[in-house]
């Protein structure tokens, strides 16, 4: 295999810094083999370093005027962070309240292309970055999160059981209310890892190692994942806030009270980075170490999972609408993809589908 970016790989950087280059001065390093690496020194980032023919307008302020270590993140209007808080969230009276506003979709796909000039194998084969400028900022803030959870006094949370409500949000019947819910019973002392893996996925209904998950918790809205998934949804890393402390590796093993310690506190659970299935976990109990079991317990739960790549809480929602109400040939639409999903494909889906149907058993 060359060491060398393919030609057509270099065409399109080439052009990209055209398109990007500011004008800004760059100073010059030297790599220990020799070549001359630059990188730039920022009148405005208080952290993150640019590429010389980066374009820093492209970025969210946070990256530019904060410091990770003093930084203030975005809250909703009900004080709750998500994913980091790098990036604001959509107000109260959007149609996307507490999702995170990603802002111009051009500008964000700009960053996602000018994130190839950060690539070792674009500077000499050596990671002089640390990342784009995103990851940057955020590796820094999975540091300090990292060492809060080591620091954590957790009491007897990790032998206490924790009654929880997983519902999958922006899906409503007629009256307002979840259509699709879970409520379950785990230990404390449960790793984040297995607690999506081997009860999240399987419980409702998604398919085990086909995509990639992270949680976040909205008290301050650090992000958890498995950062070694080798999933394709991989590649939107933005959906998570840019990166994630590990669930599980030398820097320890967290488990469901290193995220969770009260009744009443919440959490989200994303699957699949793409499709970005966004699923709220609430703690409904904690119950004494003497009636705790340890033992998972499924107690009650209503509606069908989605289908597997299906887009979203929002699609899932209207093929539902359409399942009920729809005209033959949009119902016929449904069910084909239903059939054709992986978490369906080993199940008979006939006309009498209901997209609310769930067995406890």
């Amino acid at each position: 295999m060359s060491a060398s970016p393919p030609d057509d790989f270099m065409q399109l950087l080439s052009g990209l810094r055209g398109g990007l280059r500011n004008g800004i001065g760059g100073q010059e390093h030297q790599s220990s083999s020799g070549r001359g690496i630059h990188m730039r020194t920022s009148t405005r980032a208080a952290y993150v370093r640019f590429h010389p023919d980066d374009d820093e307008n492209i970025y969210p302020e946070a990256f530019l005027t904060q410091d990770p270590d003093t930084f203030q993140p975005h809250k909703d209007w009900l004080g709750r962070t998500i994913w980091w808080g790098v990036q604001p969230n959509y107000p109260e009276d959007s149609p996307y309240a507490g999702y995170v506003d990603y802002g111009d979709m051009d500008q964000m796909m700009q960053r996602k292309m000018a994130g190839n000039m950060y690539l070792p194998y674009t500077n000499g084969g050596h990671d002089v970055y640390g990342g784009c400028p995103e990851e940057q900022f955020v590796n820094r803030l999975v540091e300090l999160q990292i060492e809060k959870l080591w620091n954590v006094d957790l009491g007897d949370l990790q032998q206490r059981d924790y009654t929880l409500k997983i519902r999958l949000d922006q899906i409503k019947d007629n009256a307002g209310n979840d259509r699709i819910w879970r409520q379950f019973r785990v230990s404390g002392g449960l790793s984040i890892a297995a607690l999506s893996d081997k009860v999240l996925t399987p419980l409702m209904g998604w398919t085990r190692n086909y995509h990639a998950h992270a949680f976040t918790v909205y008290k301050d809205g650090a992000v958890y994942a498995d950062t070694e998934c080798k999933s394709v949804d991989m590649t939107h890393k933005q959906s998570i806030g840019y990166g994630a402390v590990p669930e599980k590796g030398e820097d320890g093993v967290w488990t469901l009270a290193h995220l969770l310690q009260a009744e009443g506190e919440v959490m989200i659970w994303l699957y699949d980075y793409g499709d970005n299935w966004t699923h709220t976990i609430t703690v409904e109990e904690i119950a004494p170490v003497t009636e705790s079991t340890h033992k998972v317990t499924i107690l009650d739960g209503a509606g069908a999972c989605p289908r597997e790549d299906g887009s979203g809480n929002n699609v899932w929602a209207e093929d539902i609408a359409a399942l009920a109400s729809g005209p033959p040939r949009k119902r016929a639409e449904v069910l084909a993809e239903i059939r054709k999903a992986m978490n369906y494909k080993d199940a008979s889906i006939g006309a009498a589908f209901d997209p609310d149907d769930f067995d406890l058993a």
